[in-house]
């Protein structure tokens, strides 16, 4: 009998609170596929299991991040990133601005005249009801699309050696463990492991073995919110990397649809750009009513609006604007799932 075939999933953290790569392992287990997730952050080799997946996690050196950039302020210039501007202004108010005007353009669609005795206040709730949650989202999206998108189509980019050298510690660090395992597919997941996925895929074909390896997009890097550490001139160096190696790539497989159609656009030679969801994994069970899943939690009857966010609270994920957003939601309730809390909304 054959082996089944081997993935491995690269990440440059350390898995622990990465549930994305923990339900992708799940989803191929079952499947048959062996399945080891290899990451970075502890100070020496180690290995662990997570239910049928094996954990290897292996130190990150941090020589060429310590060296630091090696960019020149007239390279800087020239790409068209403004270093004295990280975000282009005060976070807040441009969440708000966005919000004004989206809530303006949301708010002359919903007081257009509507079918008899139906009012304009829960006309797009009606929407939804009489044609589905996806038929509301593309007429609220086709009346959003004329408004200003906050990042534009291709941003700047810098070489990424030189703006992100910590992009070569994380390549240093996993490119040995990936080769070593010879795997069937290697799982790349987000932009800091794909120079390490590409390379060993590089180096195990040059040996003779049929590899193919994935990109697996979970951040829009164009648009990556900006703070902390995390500036204009890094932002540009990711995009660097994504798109010198995301075309390479055999496939790749990131998070909603939007992102997906922003992906095929940007990297048409990649064959293949599908949508795997940040899901559990579906049993086929129906909906938990009140008494069960989020709403039996918080104790909501069925008939009241429900918004979920599932994920990691930081500043970067914009739950400030959703949270500025609720008092135009009268009667919306807002429901956090996370793993872990990295930042309090006040």
């Amino acid at each position: 009998m054959s082996s089944p075939p081997h993935v491995v999933m690269v990440v440059g953290n350390d898995i622990t609170v990465d549930t994305r790569v923990k339900k992708s392992a799940a989803s191929l287990t079952r499947l048959g596929y062996r399945v080891t997730m290899v990451g970075c952050g502890s100070r020496r080799r180690e290995r662990a299991r997570l239910g049928e997946s094996d954990i290897i996690r292996v130190p990150r050196p941090g020589t060429h991040h310590e060296a630091g950039r090696t960019l020149t302020p007239e390279e800087i210039t020239a790409s068209g990133v403004i270093p004295g501007q990280p975000t282009g202004g005060d976070p807040r108010t441009r969440a708000l601005d966005r919000l004004s005007r989206a809530r303006a353009a949301v708010i002359d669609w919903g007081t257009r005249p509507g079918p008899p005795g139906l009012g304009p206040g829960r006309k797009a709730l009606k929407l939804a009801g009489l044609y589905g949650i996806r038929a509301a989202t593309s007429a609220a999206g086709s009346l959003l699309s004329t408004t200003d998108r906050s990042v534009p189509a291709s941003g700047p980019v810098l070489p990424w050696q030189r703006a992100v050298p910590i992009g070569l510690d994380y390549t240093d660090a996993l490119l040995p463990e990936i080769v070593r395992l010879a795997p069937d597919v290697i799982h790349a997941h987000d932009v800091h492991s794909i120079a390490a996925a590409h390379a060993a895929a590089t180096a195990l074909r040059t040996l003779g073995r049929e590899v193919r390896w994935i990109y697996d997009a979970h951040e829009f890097i164009a648009g990556l919110s900006l703070y902390g550490r995390r500036d204009v001139i890094e932002r540009a160096g990711w995009l660097d990397m994504e798109q010198h190696f995301a075309p390479q790539a055999d496939a790749i497989i990131t998070v909603s649809p939007a992102l997906r159609e922003e992906l095929a656009h940007r990297y048409p030679q990649v064959p293949d750009v599908s949508v795997v969801l940040n899901a559990p994994w579906d049993h086929g069970t129906p909906r938990a009513g009140v008494g069960g899943g989020i709403r039996g939690v918080v104790g909501l009857p069925d008939e009241t609006p429900l918004l979920v966010y599932s994920g990691v609270v930081t500043q970067a994920r914009g739950l400030h604007t959703v949270v500025d957003a609720m008092p135009e939601l009268p009667g919306v309730h807002l429901a956090v799932v996370s793993t872990t809390i990295g930042h309090q909304i006040t």
